[in-house]
């Protein structure tokens, strides 16, 4: 789990920089609203880390079942994308990284499959270790739902992969 918890680490470290809290993006504690995704990107160290980071630690975030949600929100601090303009009522799909005109062109899906593979990985140890095994199943139908409807044009190899064949018993 450290290479997630180092991950998330990062992201509120320099989100907290003062050369991204400078801007007056609009953000909570929680997060940020979508209309801010790529000015905190750009300004962060590594933006394509970054990219790839909010796009599928916002995926695995939004598809943890409400049951283990406060418990696993304990360990894993993922950033929140609100809505725009509903600006902190709602969230954002995950897909706004790689769906939408303005980034679309700047996906290396190779990049996202290594990032989603530590992410994943890190949450099925998580609740493998939590003895959570039938929650597990859940999240990955829930994942699966949403990487299948939601995302428009991914390879299906880069994100599917890891959910076939991943038992928790892996």
């Amino acid at each position: 789990m450290n290479k997630t918890l180092n991950l998330i680490d990062n992201f509120w470290t320099e989100f907290q920089d003062k050369k991204i809290k400078r801007l007056g993006l609009a953000h909570n504690s929680r997060g940020f609203c979508q209309c801010s995704t790529e000015q905190v990107i750009e300004r962060s160290k590594n933006p394509d880390e970054m990219r790839y980071f909010l796009m599928m630690g916002i995926l695995i975030d939004q598809n943890i079942w409400t049951k283990t949600r406060s418990e696993f929100e304990s360990v894993f601090r993922y950033p929140k994308l609100f809505s725009h303009p509903d600006y902190m009522g709602s969230y954002s799909n995950p897909t706004w990284f790689a769906d939408n005109v303005a980034m679309r062109h700047k996906v290396n899906w190779d990049k996202v499959g290594e990032m989603f593979e530590i992410l994943f990985l890190d949450t099925k140890n998580w609740y493998k270790k939590n003895n959570k095994i039938d929650d597990f199943d859940t999240f990955k139908r829930f994942l699966l739902r949403t990487i299948t409807s939601d995302f428009k044009d991914f390879p299906k190899t880069v994100l599917l992969k890891h959910l076939e064949d991943k038992s928790i018993k892996d």
